[in-house]
């Protein structure tokens, strides 16, 4: 990374060099954000402006991705603001990125504000968001939103994958919903949709926290 970002420096017209545009700025920080290394994505954010470089949906986009990465949501959605108020609509990538990100801290509330977000601005979510969303809810330990969030997937004719069901399925079996969670299995297997290892994973999972040995076997 050392040698790219040399070489960006190089690129300022005087070199023999072309004079580095958004398009140069951006790789540069794809490869910063992939390296998890938001504070350095952020500098070179200030420098491309330095430059005379207005950023554009991609550079918001690698910025909000190199925060959610690191587990900066609060920092992300700052990003995403500030996308906003630059006229910039941030898309369906950087919508799902600052979503997985609150997934991944169990923030079902800012989930569910960035998905009425989303659809405010015009940007359809898609299953990956849903998804997403459902995770969100199972890791807060909320399955009845989880399973609203599989309902709005099928009101809006998205088709549910094996990923939302087993996401709906671990959000129950996490409180010991022994009933709903094989309910979701049936509605699996009738929608065509084959259980996955998670599915059954969870449900095992739950019949060996209730000291249910023989149930856990016959999952």
């Amino acid at each position: 990374m050392a040698s790219a970002e040399s070489l960006l420096r190089m690129m300022d017209g005087r070199h023999g060099l072309p004079r580095a545009d958004a398009v140069s700025f951006n790789t540069l920080l794809s490869g910063y954000a992939h390296a998890m290394q938001p504070e350095r994505v952020h500098a070179l954010v200030r420098q491309m402006r330095e430059c005379g470089l207005a950023p554009n949906i991609k550079t918001y986009t690698t910025l909000i991705s190199s925060y959610a990465r690191t587990s900066q949501p609060l920092k992300a959605h700052g990003v995403l603001e500030e996308m906003v108020l630059a006229g910039i609509v941030p898309d369906l990538v950087a919508f799902n990125t600052l979503l997985s990100a609150h997934a991944k801290m169990a923030d079902s509330s800012a989930a569910h504000a960035l998905v009425g977000q989303m659809t405010a601005l015009g940007v359809e979510p898609d299953v990956v968001t849903f998804n997403t969303l459902i995770s969100a809810c199972a890791r807060a330990h909320q399955p009845e939103q989880a399973h609203r969030a599989l309902e709005e997937m099928q009101r809006r004719h998205l088709t549910p994958d094996h990923l939302s069901f087993s996401g709906v399925v671990h959000a129950y079996t996490l409180v010991g919903n022994r009933h709903a969670a094989e309910g979701l299995l049936r509605q699996m297997r009738s929608a065509g949709i084959g259980a996955d290892a998670v599915a059954y994973n969870s449900l095992m999972a739950m019949h060996a926290r209730a000291g249910d040995a023989n149930a856990a076997i016959d999952c």
